[in-house]
């Protein structure tokens, strides 16, 4: 069971939103930095590798969520290494698959500085794989103290979905934009 925000926010924490695309996991870290700088006053930044907005409604410098109704000012990094740790009392970190040196961040961030990192990353890839070169999820997995999963409507039958897939069928890695990839439930992924 996830903690109530109230109670996730009183103390530093790493909390990881991972899900498939289109699953509102940049929205959830919008609303959640929003959280922490409105109701906490904490100084929040939101941070993603470079080059990877979505060009339909993101700038580098702007941040939105995929229904355009929250955005913020982002941080473009090409190294999660490249972040300073010292200026915020909390960091967003989106797309996080493409950070594979993040989770020694987030260990500074969290457990020598006492301060909060929240990330947002897909679930694997269009063949439900991990990300190469590896997003090291799994270490990320181990330094967080809330896990929530964000589902899609599958773009096929419109069941609950869990997975990415490329809207061809063919698979693949790397996933930007919303044109190539779907999201799809188990039943639809597998074919059955």
């Amino acid at each position: 069971m996830s903690l109530p925000l109230d109670e996730m926010c009183k103390d530093s924490s790493m909390q990881m939103i991972i899900g498939p695309m289109k699953g509102a996991k940049t929205r959830n870290l919008l609303s959640r930095l929003d959280y922490y700088e409105k109701v906490f006053r904490k100084k929040v930044c939101f941070v993603r590798k470079s080059g990877w907005h979505r060009e339909d409604i993101d700038t580098p410098e702007l941040a939105s969520s995929r229904d355009g109704n929250l955005s913020r000012v982002c941080i473009e990094v090409e190294s999660a290494k490249d972040v300073d740790t010292d200026e915020y009392d909390v960091y967003g970190f989106d797309e996080a698959q493409f950070l594979p040196d993040l989770p020694e961040v987030c260990r500074d961030i969290v457990f020598k500085k006492g301060k909060t990192a929240i990330v947002s990353m897909l679930n694997g890839t269009a063949d439900q794989r991990p990300f190469d070169p590896p997003s090291r999820a799994s270490e990320l997995l181990a330094l967080a103290s809330n896990v929530e999963f964000c589902y899609a409507v599958c773009e096929i039958c419109q069941k609950k979905a869990s997975y990415s897939a490329m809207r061809d069928g063919s698979g693949g890695g790397v996933m930007k934009g919303d044109v190539e990839y779907i999201s799809v439930c188990l039943a639809c992924v597998s074919g059955d």
